[in-house]
């Protein structure tokens, strides 16, 4: 079987010109963007959101396949049959990855495939036959005489079986998966300015998803156990409100002291300081123990910014309570960072706010995209 991670499916190479869909499947919703043009003339043509009931995924293992298949359906994206508006690039769940940093002998590059599969071994906590991989070389130069850095994306194979099948089901034919993180990466980064350290925070739903940026490339992820069903439910107990009702006044209050009695703040402030400790120690392990090892001593170690994106991560005063904990700053994502000086004046049809939820799709879409 092909390796997904890798696959460019035999009919695309027909529509090469074709920009694809870029489809973000997570436990409580599918979402999907897709674009059309090329350079300065690309334009959003479509997106939609459909959201999940519950336990039809759960921490990115599918449960419910025939209610995913509804629920991709229901987005509409194979609006006609023609076969190029079918082809899609997904998303796979950040905590089912592995994800790992190794130095392998300096190679040519076309042994770098045989050198990787025989280091996976050994990096992997899986028989090499019960997972996809794909990998790439960080750095264009040596680390040292004798070794390159090389970042190794894993997946169990039952995890990515999955996604094919349902996405197959619905209609849509996967031109490939890839974390994440490499989306949301892919989004956020500035073409003029890539090599600065940062760290992007996907605050979403149902889970919270850390990426650290160095030297243009992956250094690290991170799953964090806070999200905002989370914050929500925190504030149904604190006020004795519905789910519903709680979710409106989170949406509406975030971290404001004055309102409420402060009652809000003090049901949100010890998950909050959860994230603010958990991004806190990434950095720092970044600092401490990533950089020279894996970058050199010339590459900075100074993380320049937090940035937030996913669904919650709008929340009010959120930014502002974590630069003063992390004393650094904390920017809301502009979900079309990657695009910047291609679009001109054209404005998305999505408010910047709701562009939060579509960060990864959007990383998606821009994969397979001549940008």
């Amino acid at each position: 079987m092909l390796n997904p991670l890798r696959l460019v499916h035999p009919l695309a190479k027909r529509f090469l010109d074709v920009p694809v869909v870029g489809l973000d499947i997570s436990d409580r919703s599918v979402k999907f963007i897709k674009f059309s043009g090329r350079g300065r003339h690309l334009r959003v043509e479509q997106l939609g959101i459909e959201f999940l009931p519950e336990e039809v995924v759960q921490n990115g293992e599918i449960k419910n396949p025939e209610e995913l298949v509804k629920g991709i359906e229901a987005l509409g994206i194979k609006s006609s049959g023609v076969l190029r508006e079918r082809f899609v690039v997904a998303a796979l769940p950040e905590e089912k990855s592995f994800l790992r940093i190794i130095q392998v002998p300096f190679v040519k590059l076309e042994q770098i495939d045989s050198t990787v599969r025989w280091e996976l071994e050994g990096n992997i906590p899986l028989p090499p036959e019960e997972v996809y991989f794909d990998y790439e070389v960080i750095r264009g130069e040596k680390v040292s005489g004798t070794h390159f850095d090389v970042l190794i994306i894993a997946f169990p194979r039952a995890i990515v079986d999955a996604y094919v099948s349902v996405i197959k089901a619905a209609g849509l034919i996967p031109l490939a998966f890839e974390l994440e993180s490499q989306s949301i990466a892919r989004a956020l980064i500035n073409r003029l300015d890539p090599e600065q350290p940062k760290v992007f925070v996907d605050f979403g739903a149902s889970r919270t998803s850390l990426v650290l940026i160095g030297s243009g490339s992956i250094a690290l992820t991170s799953t964090i156990a806070v999200s905002g069903v989370k914050l929500t439910e925190a504030i149904a107990k604190a006020l004795g409100v519905s789910v519903q009702k709680a979710d409106e006044i989170k949406r509406t209050v975030g971290l404001r002291e004055d309102l409420y009695e402060g009652k809000v703040y003090e049901a949100l402030k010890p998950m909050v300081d959860i994230l603010a400790e958990e991004i806190g120690k990434n950095i720092e392990f970044y600092r401490d123990h990533f950089v020279e090892h894996h970058h050199g001593q010339t590459a900075s170690s100074d993380v320049e910014s937090v940035v937030f994106t996913g669904g919650d991560s709008s929340l009010t005063n959120l930014d502002a309570y974590l630069a003063r904990a992390l004393k650094k700053p904390v920017l809301i994502a502009d979900s079309f960072t990657a695009l910047k000086g291609l679009l001109g004046d054209y404005l998305p049809p999505i408010s910047r706010k709701d562009a939060l939820k579509f960060t990864t799709a959007i990383g998606l879409a821009l994969r397979e995209t001549d940008v």
